[in-house]
């Protein structure tokens, strides 16, 4: 008699399975469950090491752990540059020794006759290959010094306050013959000469290149396009068109963006993701229909920067057919130009209404996927509660006449599949971001519009400009509880979230980590919740204010001495008609003492899938050593 066998005995089955599997369960869970599925993904999942200088860790135990990663996240932001020298030398050092024991590593893996041993021996010396370096204060000849191992296939660099250096991109591309993946951007000066003309050259295996605020010269770019010949993904986003420094060579660097679009053609690049654009210069409407019609093979990615869109052109967006899954929208953020001055202001907030207008009213992106883009507050704002004074202030007044002289109008995006969501808020209008009722609107709006979230992403700029004569302001993203950033909760298949504030965190009352525990399984125990129920107690006379602040409203609308709200004729509005109804308390407190109810009932499970989460502009953690961050002094005062 044959003995019967299971469904998981057949490997392809087992494959598909995992396939679904996150990096997480493949590293902590997968490997225990049976020494086939041991074997199976022995060679797939890669180990990452992480260290963050925000994380108040030591830098050497992690170094010491760097034989055997297979991904090293580095971040370094903040302390100065005296302090990120320090580091970076430790970096360097690291490296070099990793570098020398990966070789000896290797040559030790083969038996007498120098075969391969069998790969199970093989399995603690996985090499690195990946690393995403974040740092600030150094210069671009320093990274030359930096000796990557050559088993490398993912680089990412994010280089911030910069000196004005070259960062040779060729001499990595040539030590690193495995990268597939490389991605540098910096908010300062760094130009990238992306190759040299000197020594014969071999194709790379090089499928995605992103640059972002970097200068090079187009030479040198065309001559690296002509050695990729698998390229598939080429971003150059918002490239320096001159230089700052009068005594550079490359002071005026002269993009010809024609013959890059033709050089792209010629070589016949097999490119499914691409973007073009340069500082200070709108692109031509000519460049514009290039790029939406340039590469018919991947129709479901957009990429535009801001001072492309314009009227005429959102309107030619809206009568195009697509099934756009991806929109990225990006912007010169080095200069401010939307916060140096009341007219670029008015011109930076009047291109976010057209495109908040596109994403309430176009049919055709209700397939998008993926949004990163600037979103106006006031586009939210469905109900005009921007003006509700907290009761802490000691008065509560609307200033709706006022509101009715925006040009911002509100409105429901279409895009109600939205998994992955990236945005920053401003603020250009009648009111500072910097009252929790704006945090209430926001985090509210997100979490009943966007039901589907997987990854949210979240930050505001540093200066916003609201009215001439007015001085420039700091927005704030409160995450208190009356914030309503639990109001995220909604969101059942969140498992990445990242609320980045950096140093404009605001939490009057209570502690830190009382008001944010309810992420974790840790913060809904009955002493947890007892806090939280006398937080929101103390909220009664400002939800009778704002009851009584409503029915005035309303009174007056009736009477015909206010208009009644116009929002934006919304796809998503149309087609499903409880979501007006769900988003009546929108901004008010009420509506996260609705959601602390909730959340406070025996059985109920928080954000059941979330995995990671950071509440500043660190790298994101498991939720508990999010939370355990709260607790220093140091990290508040950051």
């Amino acid at each position: 008699m044959s003995e019967s066998r299971s469904p998981f005995d057949i490997t392809e089955i087992v494959e598909r399975i995992l396939s679904h599997a996150d990096d997480l369960s493949l590293r902590r869970t997968v490997p225990f469950v049976c020494r086939q599925w041991f074997l199976m993904i022995k060679e797939k999942p890669l180990r990452q090491l992480a260290w963050d200088n925000r994380w108040g860790t030591k830098l050497e135990p992690v170094l010491a752990s760097l034989p055997g990663a297979g991904r090293f996240l580095f971040c370094h932001q903040g302390g100065g540059k005296k302090a990120a020298d320090k580091v970076w030398k430790q970096l360097l050092l690291a490296m070099e020794t990793y570098s020398k024991r990966y070789y000896e590593g290797f040559h030790q893996q083969r038996d007498y006759f120098g075969r391969p041993t069998s790969t199970n021996c093989r399995l603690f010396y996985t090499p690195l290959r990946e690393v995403d370096l974040r740092i600030d204060f150094i210069e671009g000849d320093q990274l030359c010094d930096i000796s990557f191992p050559s088993s490398l296939t993912s680089l990412k660099l994010d280089i911030r306050n910069t000196t004005d250096k070259t960062l040779y991109l060729w001499p990595i591309l040539a030590r690193c013959r495995l990268l597939e993946v490389v991605h540098v951007g910096q908010v300062g000066q760094l130009r990238i000469r992306g190759c040299s003309d000197h020594g014969p050259r071999k194709p790379l295996a090089l499928r995605s290149l992103v640059l972002r605020g970097v200068a090079f010269e187009q030479w040198s770019l065309e001559v690296l396009l002509s050695d990729t010949p698998r390229l598939q993904e080429l971003k150059l986003i918002g490239v320096q068109s001159r230089s700052r420094s009068v005594s550079d060579r490359f002071e005026s660097m002269g993009m010809d963006s024609e013959r890059l679009y033709t050089i792209i053609q010629k070589l016949g690049l097999p490119i499914d993701s691409f973007h073009f654009s340069v500082t200070d210069c709108a692109a031509r409407d000519g460049e514009l229909r290039r790029k939406l019609y340039l590469y018919p093979r991947c129709p479901t990615e957009w990429s535009f920067w801001v001072p492309e869109l314009e009227p005429y052109f959102m309107k030619e967006l809206a009568l195009n057919t697509n099934n756009v899954t991806t929109l990225d929208v990006f912007w010169d953020q080095t200069n401010r130009y939307h916060s140096s001055s009341f007219l670029a202001c008015n011109l930076f907030t009047s291109t976010l209404q057209q495109l908040h207008q596109y994403l309430c009213s176009s049919p055709q992106l209700q397939s998008l996927k993926v949004v990163s883009a600037a979103i106006l507050l006031d586009a939210m704002d469905l109900h005009r509660r921007s003006g509700y004074i907290d009761p802490d202030c000691g008065v509560m007044f609307t200033r709706l006449a006022e509101l009715e002289k925006t040009v911002v109008r509100p409105g429901i995006w279409a895009c109600r599949g939205l998994q992955h969501l990236s945005i920053e808020v401003h603020s250009h209008r009648l009111f500072e971001l910097t009252s929790p009722v704006h945090s209430r609107i926001i985090f509210g709006y997100i979490s009943r519009v966007c039901p589907n979230l997987e990854v949210f992403e979240i930050k505001v700029p540093d200066i916003c400009l609201v009215e001439p004569g007015k001085t420039k302001h700091t927005p704030v993203l409160f995450g208190r509880l009356d914030g309503g950033l639990c109001l995220l909760s909604r969101l059942r298949k969140l498992r990445a979230m990242k609320v980045v504030v950096q140093d404009h965190w605001e939490n009057s009352s209570g502690s830190r980590r009382d008001a944010l525990n309810w992420i974790h399984s840790s913060g809904h125990d009955a002493k947890s919740r007892a806090k939280r129920q006398g937080v929101v107690a103390g909220w009664e006379r400002g939800i009778e204010m704002e009851k009584q602040t409503e029915l005035d409203r309303a009174s007056r609308v009736a009477a015909g001495a206010e208009e009644e709200m116009y929002w934006i004729p919304s796809v998503a509005g149309t087609l499903e008609s409880g979501l007006t109804k769900l988003l009546e308390n929108l901004g008010l407190l009420s509506d996260v003492k609705n959601m602390v109810d909730e959340m406070d009932v025996d059985g109920y499970c928080c954000l059941p899938v979330l995995k990671l989460v950071s509440f500043g502009s660190e790298v994101a953690q498991a939720p508990e050593d999010a939370l355990d961050l709260l607790d220093p002094k140091w990290f508040w005062s950051r």
